[in-house]
């Protein structure tokens, strides 16, 4: 496994609890494999509700509009906040395809792009 401190050592972590092993075949059994694949199931619907139909507070651009930030950590084109990765925006930003780039991340005049979206059936 990386350094824990590393930028993307959740995903290491996660392929380590899986009993995943580098250089080694992974051959899950039928029980671990019928769990795996109800997991990713649930998972990526999970992705999509926090895509598109997220309840966080922090998503409004404004809050007499229901206009969503795109992305929803300020300044951190990857993620980073004083708690560690912010994995649900990371997955937010995944889900809705876009392509990253610093600049979009500010929210100042004058300093990239506003970017956001109004994606809820709400």
């Amino acid at each position: 496994m990386r350094n824990p401190s590393s930028r993307n050592s959740h995903r290491c972590r996660a392929a380590c609890d899986a009993r995943y092993r580098k250089g080694k075949p992974f051959a899950p059994d039928a029980r671990t494999k019928a769990i795996l694949e109800k997991a990713a199931k649930v998972g990526r619907e999970q992705l999509l509700v926090s895509a598109f139909d997220s309840d966080r507070p922090d998503r409004f651009a404004w809050p007499d509009r229901k206009w969503e930030w795109v992305g929803l950590v300020p300044n951190a084109a990857q993620f980073e906040t004083p708690m560690g990765v912010d994995l649900e925006a990371h997955d937010r930003w995944f889900a809705q395809a876009i392509v990253t780039s610093p600049a979009m991340f500010h929210r100042s005049a004058g300093a990239g792009s506003a970017l956001l979206a109004r994606c809820s059936r709400r």
